[in-house]
């Protein structure tokens, strides 16, 4: 666990100091092993007097979510990208209280043809005998006869 982005305050002098919530928190980010594929990024609130530790927040979605910014000093809200190889990342803030999270922007994938690229990776031998390995980018659609490789 480390104090994330977002978790350090920034005062007149520009160094990065810990918040400390008007009930003697401290916030610390990590992440835990998610239910799904990702990792999942949480948030946990340590008493400076007590040192008991609460959890304030976990990721509980099936997406790739990091946590971004928290909303000030006594951490109400935190805000977060969710995004995977076929949605683009979307900023979404969720509310601590309620668990709800809202949906912040709204992108749109202006090359969803990307995602569908074919690549390929081979080995080949140059004519002096040094072998290495080829990357090839094509395109989903292409059948039959493949245009040639030079270099």
């Amino acid at each position: 666990a480390t104090f994330g982005v977002g978790l350090l305050a920034k005062p007149v002098a520009g160094l990065n100091v810990v918040r400390v919530s008007s009930g003697g928190d401290v916030y610390i980010s990590g992440t835990a092993r998610g239910a799904g594929t990702f990792p999942a990024p949480y948030l946990d609130a340590v008493n400076i007097k007590s040192g008991k530790k609460t959890r304030v927040f976990e990721s509980k979605t099936e997406l790739l979510e990091t946590l971004d910014a928290v909303d000030g000093d006594d951490v109400k809200r935190v805000f977060t990208t969710r995004q995977n190889t076929k949605v683009v990342p979307d900023s979404y803030m969720t509310d601590l209280a309620t668990g709800k999270a809202t949906k912040l922007t709204n992108n749109v994938d202006k090359t969803p043809w990307f995602h569908e690229l074919k690549v390929e990776r081979f080995r080949a031998t140059r004519a002096d005998g040094f072998t290495f390995w080829v990357k090839v980018t094509r395109s989903p659609k292409a059948e039959g006869k493949q245009p040639a490789l030079f270099w």
